[in-house]
């Protein structure tokens, strides 16, 4: 004979169901999202309540319904997320993003040479035998790939780099082995264990390139950079450090500035509004060897850790940008500012538009490099965010992807 405690958790756990079968019945779409909304305050309260008395009572009845639709959700995260290729165990998808016009070097249709090396050759060479600019910054570019087989929609940037570095240049590709080993080398011991927590390769890719700029120096650019000229730097006397800036359309240009005031919130130091960096890229960096600059991103993501929640391992954009990427850059550069050494690359020179953008009219590419947005990093992200921004109606987004 069940008591009536039992009763209680019963008819709590049917009144859930019951909330839920008038939900399908409505056929206002307003109506619909009303009671969505008054489930999704309503139903985390009773879920809790059903589970903590179901575990008390092992009551397998009543913790039958939320796991089914936890599972389903679940199951539709991952169907999602392999159909975008997104799924983390899937080859990586890059889609064609080249509707701009090509450098004037490609359109010549003048043959390349293939004279690049490796990131083992590199290390083989003497670093006094490298050139360096005026500024100290050493005349190597370096880009990166998980081997060095590039893709086919590699070629076109890839082949840009070849043609217009000036031959004093060292043009690098290192793979993802290269890569871990130089990390595991050179990096300080007190980062190696945040290294190795990342849940994602691109976290570990976004820290190989701090760790290479502090070590050798040089440029490092994305393999969806394109060179439309040799690179001549702005202020090439007083910069040490060059960030770029990222790209926002006007539309976006308010949040993007929003969010990233909302970031430097974290910290406990104010800048006045004519002194605030703009927010960063970390596709296209320029440094000598041996800056501090590196030494701070490295601690500022050993404070920062490799995620803010555990969800994150499943959720991974947000995590990515927030622990390695634009968001850790943009913030250890506020954290460093004022700062003489340290310059931002303006984004119409060194940035440019994408997609859609390019078909504007009035386009005109960027003077020295174009960066065409292929975000194939994403593809090592779950898609789960997406699906937790749609069932919870953005409500819980934060929390969980940060």
């Amino acid at each position: 004979m069940p008591d009536s405690g039992d009763t209680g958790v019963t008819q709590r756990c049917s009144a859930s169901s019951t909330t839920s079968a008038k939900m399908t019945s409505l056929t206002s779409l307003s109506k619909l999202k009303t009671q969505y909304i008054f489930w999704s305050d309503r139903m985390a309260v009773r879920t809790a309540f059903c589970f903590g008395n179901c575990f008390s009572r092992r009551s397998r009845a009543c913790l039958a319904g939320p796991v089914a639709v936890i599972t389903v959700i679940l199951f539709f995260a991952g169907l999602r997320g392999w159909w975008l290729g997104l799924w983390p165990f899937g080859a990586p998808k890059m889609p064609s993003v080249y509707l701009c016009p090509p450098s004037d070097f490609l359109r010549s249709g003048t043959p390349i040479p293939d004279r690049y090396i490796t990131g083992t050759e590199l290390q083989q060479i003497p670093r006094s035998k490298i050139n360096v600019m005026e500024n100290g910054v050493p005349k190597i570019l370096h880009q990166t790939w998980s081997s060095h087989q590039l893709l086919a929609e590699h070629q076109r940037p890839f082949a840009s780099w070849e043609a217009c570095l000036p031959d004093d240049w060292l043009h690098v590709l290192w793979s993802d082995t290269e890569a871990q080993t130089f990390v595991e080398t050179y990096s300080p011991r007190s980062y190696l264990s945040t290294y190795k927590a990342y849940a994602h390769v691109i976290q570990r890719v976004d820290s190989f390139r701090y760790v290479l700029l502090g070590v050798y120096g040089g440029m490092y650019a994305d393999l969806d950079n394109e060179c439309m000229a040799p690179p001549v730097l702005p202020n090439i006397h007083k910069c040490k450090v060059y960030l770029a800036e990222q790209f926002c359309n006007e539309a976006c240009r308010k949040d993007q500035h929003t969010q990233f005031k909302a970031l430097t919130q974290e910290y406990d130091k104010v800048l006045p509004e004519n002194q605030m960096p703009p927010p960063l890229q970390n596709s296209l960096m320029i440094s000598p060897a041996d800056h501090w600059f590196w030494n701070k991103t490295l601690d500022v993501a050993i404070a920062r850790g490799p995620m803010a929640h555990m969800w994150q391992r499943w959720t991974g954009i947000q995590a990515i940008q927030h622990t390695t990427g634009i968001d850790l850059l943009s913030i250890v550069n506020f954290l460093a500012q004022p700062s003489a050494e340290i310059c931002t690359l303006p984004k119409e020179d060194w940035h440019g538009l994408y997609g859609e953008d390019c078909k504007s009219p009035s386009y005109q590419n960027p003077k020295y490099v174009h960066h065409h947005g292929s975000h194939v990093w994403t593809s090592s992200s779950s898609g789960l965010c997406w699906w937790i921004k749609v069932i919870t109606l953005n409500k819980f987004t934060h929390f969980f992807c940060g």
